[in-house]
């Protein structure tokens, strides 16, 4: 079979339709090397697989959903394994919603890759991803113009996992060139262990989007508006960065960090504006009952090279090193309106720091209010 293609069709592969169950034992085989799967060629195709084991890597197949302007195909794995290298929504709209299957991909997963591509890859229910190539590359939105989504245990009770190799130079680039989101809801992403980076807005026009509302993430680098637009946004969970937190890194590079709940916590240096060029900004913000609490370890920069803020409405955050703000001479502000900032936990010799072209705002406190809204230790 040198390429399957399919169009407004339905595929069922080891699933019952009657029953809604996976099972049976049947084979799928290309006799050509280099072949392609195309789910949603010109029209729009649905690829259902319960049960068996899919190995299209072996094969030298690829698998393309949405591969043409206009189509729209989906792959749904509720059961059995798959194994290839992967694009959901090509040029075209293409899902893969994995809730019970095994996916692992040889080499990098492309999600909405080309101008007119939208993909949508959600990871739930009992459903694994395991990329097992050295350095590989989850992309979200990967030319100018195309929009990927990566959901992770979006739903009550989803237990997806996300496995890497353990070699170097893995990342996750959410907007490489175009749009990118990624919504996770609970689970554990962990980046840190497998030595992954996670950037949110790669390069010049890109934009990235990260919404963590419940499970964790724990990476070892986060930079947020790299040379693009990024936006990290949490309301709730455990987020930990066991490197530096970048807000705003190249002279092109916007950078938002938005906390509404939740706890972050930063083990190296939070960064605001990194270059000449760049913005950056810190909010914490209550939602509701629940506000933020954010734990930086290191030293934190606001502005850089470049004009960053750090707002402060509510929640805690702890500076355990020093908070310098305006260290260029674009400037750097702070307005701490409600909630504690504690600076200079980590040694006596930290401080808080305010350079000439720095300005600081607060909130004075009443007599209901607690004694200082801010605290320099």
């Amino acid at each position: 079979m040198a390429a399957t293609a399919m169009s407004s069709a339905s595929f069922y592969y080891n699933y019952d339709t009657t029953t809604s169950a996976g099972g049976g034992k049947a084979t799928l085989s290309f006799s050509t090397s280099g072949s392609q799967m195309i789910v949603g060629d010109q029209g729009t195709a649905s690829f259902t697989q319960g049960g068996g084991d899919l190995n299209l890597a072996a094969q030298h197949v690829t698998l393309d959903i949405g591969q043409n302007a206009g189509s729209h195909g989906a792959y749904y794995p509720v059961g059995g394994t798959l194994e290839d290298d992967l694009v959901v929504g090509d040029a075209g709209g293409g899902l893969f919603s994995n809730t019970g299957g095994t996916h692992t991909v040889n080499g990098n997963l492309v999600v909405g890759n080309q101008l007119t591509g939208v993909g949508i890859y959600t990871l739930g229910g009992t459903g694994n991803l395991a990329l097992t190539t050295a350095g590989a590359q989850v992309i979200l939105g990967n030319a100018s113009g195309a929009n990927g989504t990566f959901n992770f245990n979006t739903t009550s009770g989803d237990t997806g996992t996300v496995t890497f190799n353990s070699g170097t130079g893995q990342q996750i680039i959410v907007g490489e060139n175009g749009s990118g989101t990624v919504n996770q809801g609970g689970g554990n992403l962990n980046l840190s262990g497998k030595s992954v980076s996670l950037t949110l807005g790669a390069n010049a026009n890109s934009s990235g989007v990260y919404n963590l509302n419940g499970g964790s993430l724990e990476t070892q680098a986060l930079n947020v508006g790299d040379a693009g637009f990024g936006q990290f946004n949490q309301s709730g969970g455990a987020a930990a960065v066991s490197g530096a937190l970048t807000i705003g890194n190249q002279g092109t590079g916007i950078g938002q960090l938005n906390l509404s709940g939740g706890t972050t916590t930063v083990t190296g240096n939070l960064l605001v504006a990194n270059d000449a060029g760049s913005e950056g900004v810190v909010s914490l913000n209550a939602n509701g009952a629940n506000t933020p609490n954010l734990t930086v370890e290191g030293n934190a920069v606001i502005g850089v090279s470049s004009y960053g803020s750090f707002d402060e409405n509510a929640g805690s955050a702890d500076i355990q090193g020093t908070m310098t703000f305006a260290v260029s001479s674009s400037g750097g502000g702070v307005a701490i309106e409600g909630g504690t900032l504690t600076v200079g936990n980590g040694g006596p010799n930290n401080a808080l720091q305010i350079n000439s072209n720095g300005t600081m705002k607060t909130k004075i406190p009443t007599a209901s209010a607690p004694q200082s809204l801010w605290t320099a230790r």
